[in-house]
């Protein structure tokens, strides 16, 4: 450094110097004329220092409460805290937390091993902090060009300004598993138990056993040493978990673990994303619960989460999203992010998989993401989830609808068949009252044979209200045809004939009547039948079974086929509408599709069999071969078509 360069370096420090008296004289004038007015100073706003204030539990309260009861106890002579905990549980966090609220910013030190070289460093740094003097003099030296001297001794600086200067001093020493190799972890507790033994200092230790532990073992592999001449070979060990266990043993004093519950631990990134309104944290506490021992806690672990959720803020933050679909891409991210490490994943959230899991994958698993694609499908996602999630309550509505028809309807069978049953068992209940109270009921549904049951109602007309009033037996008849008909509308397809056995009652004309409507019934729905089938490709619906592509109205059809239409187009000889039967054949020859097509199944047998009974057919021989593909003896077959031959020649003659 030239002189004109110390002129100037001199020059600027002594006007810092002389602003920070100017300043500081200030601040003392201006505190002094508050006292004298009897004002209370405001004290300064502390933005992210109000952020950290949490409801705490009784646990973390009870830890605060004993580290109070010790560091700030000045008849006490020195000590050392441990505060022990797993990686990232946010022991170095809360301890931050509990220095600012708590701890005289003077009379404390924080000291991060993470970085520090050399033994010199830590003390220099203790010493700058607790003793302005000391301060000063480390300025005069880096000013003086010093900066060539090895470090400051604590004992030289002691004898120097006194043991009082390190009266009630906290120092804390953190990142132990971040130490470099470097560096003695002996001689660092070395440190901490001169400060403690001779110099009554309160030292706190925030330590992970078993980060030290991983880092000896990381330092037992091979490395590589250079020399100017050779390269050798050498292995570098250390052992710092086993010295610093037994150090422990012997300097520490009082410890704790660190070990918050998870709520806690989500109420630190509640106050940090409070203006998040949509995050369900109640959902967070539930999901990070559910994670391993070692992870569940872990401060660094949730950044991640979080950092994975806020990638979909554009979608989360809109005002008209739903609750579940955010609370389902939290579950989605938390899934994808820790599917090896949760514990229990029986989330049940209503409505789950409404959204298409690859683009919430892809947010979780690539870091480099096309964040407006991901958006625009995830809103496509959410507005077909919607439309599927209207026809389900549209559904359900009906179902309910249908549930509660069906309750009203149970009740008013019931209320049918106690009436009966009270005529039966009840003297004092009359003939007459009984005919018109249940006339009235079996009237009082329009659909009444659909809940009471055809045989059921025949037997109320029949041997009950035509029997106890004759005179009434042709309006009762004419009731009971007007209700048959109306349940024929419905229920024709599944009605056998046995159904009229019980209308013998009936006069012929009007058993006729309710036949000839039945019939009339049937005959038209045959007739769309037919007009269906006849409008079916063959071909192309074969072709769609074969690739599981048919639907179940297209196979009824395919099942309902003519046999002679079917035999006509394998006559034909297409080479492609013969080949695909055949295939199609032998697929439904194994598979759970002849369920629905067995009658086809059995015409097209048929027909190869009528084929194959052909001589003049042209194909016969590969027929031989497919029947007994499937299983049919062809030899009882030539013995039909010799008998037919017989008789054939019998008959010439």
């Amino acid at each position: 450094m030239t002189n004109k360069e110390k002129y100037c370096k001199c020059i600027k420090n002594i006007k810092r110097f002389f602003r920070y008296c100017i300043v500081d004289c200030l601040k003392r004038i201006y505190h002094f004329i508050l006292f004298l007015f009897c004002i209370e100073p405001k004290k300064e706003e502390n933005k992210s220092h109000e952020l950290l204030k949490l409801e705490e539990n009784s646990y973390i309260k009870n830890i605060k409460e004993n580290l109070n009861r010790y560091l700030k106890d000045s008849s006490s002579k020195g000590f050392v805290i441990s505060i022990k905990g797993n990686w990232g549980v946010g022991k170095t966090f809360f301890w931050n937390i509990y220095a600012k609220e708590n701890l005289n910013e003077k009379k404390y030190v924080y000291i991060s091993l993470f970085g520090i070289s050399k033994l010199d460093e830590i003390k220099t740094k203790i010493l700058n902090k607790i003793s302005k003097q000391a301060n000063i003099v480390n300025k005069i030296k880096g000013f003086l060009g010093s900066s060539r001297i090895k470090g400051v001794d604590i004992g030289a600086v002691i004898s120097i300004f006194g043991v009082k200067n390190f009266k009630d001093i906290v120092v804390c020493f953190d990142d132990f598993e971040r130490l470099s190799p470097n560096l003695n972890i002996s001689e660092v507790l070395g440190v901490i138990s001169e400060l403690k033994e001779q110099y009554s200092c309160k030292i706190v230790i925030i330590n992970n056993n078993d980060q030290l532990e991983e880092l000896d073992r990381l330092n037992r592999n091979l490395i590589f040493t250079k020399n100017q001449e050779t390269h050798r070979l050498s292995l570098s060990t250390t052992n710092n978990n086993e010295i610093f266990k037994k150090y422990l043993e012997k300097i520490v004093d009082v410890e704790y673990e660190y070990f918050p519950e998870v709520k806690y631990q989500i109420e630190l990134f509640k106050k940090i994303y409070f203006d998040k309104k949509y995050v369900n944290w109640d959902l967070i506490v539930d999901l990070f619960n559910r994670l391993k021992e070692d992870k569940k806690r872990n401060i660094r672990v949730m950044k991640q989460y979080f950092l994975k959720f806020e990638i979909l803020e554009d979608i989360l933050k809109k005002e008209d999203l739903e609750d579940f679909f955010i609370d389902e891409m939290m579950i989605k991210i938390f899934e994808f992010l820790f599917e090896s490490d949760i514990v229990n994943k029986d989330f049940n959230l209503k409505n789950m998989n409404n959204l298409n899991s690859l683009y919430i994958e892809e947010i979780v698993k690539n870091r480099l993401i096309d964040k407006e694609k991901i958006k625009i499908k995830i809103l496509e996602d959410i507005k077909s989830a919607r439309e599927s999630i209207k026809r389900r309550e549209e559904d359900n509505k009906k179902y309910e609808i249908s549930q509660q028809m069906q309750k009203e309807n149970e009740e008013y069978v019931k209320k049918i068949e106690n009436t009966y049953s009270r005529y039966i068992s009840d003297l004092d209940y009359a003939k007459d009252t009984f005919i018109e109270d249940f006339y009235k009921l079996l009237k009082g549904k329009e659909d009444i044979i659909e809940f009471t049951y055809f045989n059921r109602f025949t037997m109320f007309i029949k041997d009950c209200l035509i029997e106890l009033d004759k005179e009434k037996e042709d309006e009762f008849k004419k009731f009971y045809i007007e209700k048959a008909k109306k349940y024929f509308d419905t229920r024709y397809k599944n009605m056998e004939r046995y159904f009229f056995q019980q209308a013998y009652f009936l006069d012929e004309e009007s058993r006729n009547e309710l036949f000839d409507y039945y019939n009339g019934l049937k005959k038209g729905d045959i007739e769309v039948e037919k007009q269906e089938i006849y409008k079916l490709d063959i071909f192309d619906t074969m072709a769609k079974v074969i690739k599981q592509e048919s639907n179940n109205t297209e196979e009824i059809m395919l099942d309902n086929i003519s046999k002679e239409e079917h035999k006509k187009k394998l006559k034909e000889n297409s080479n492609s509408y013969f080949k695909t039967t055949f295939e199609l054949m032998e697929f439904l020859k194994d598979s759970y599709k002849l369920k629905n097509l067995e009658n086809f199944y059995k015409t097209t047998l048929e027909i190869y069999k009528d084929l194959y009974k052909d001589k003049d057919y042209k194909y016969r021989d590969k027929i031989r071969l497919i029947l007994k593909d499937f299983g049919i003896d062809t030899k009882e077959l030539d013995n039909v078509v010799e008998e037919n031959n017989i008789e054939e020649g019998n008959n010439d003659k």
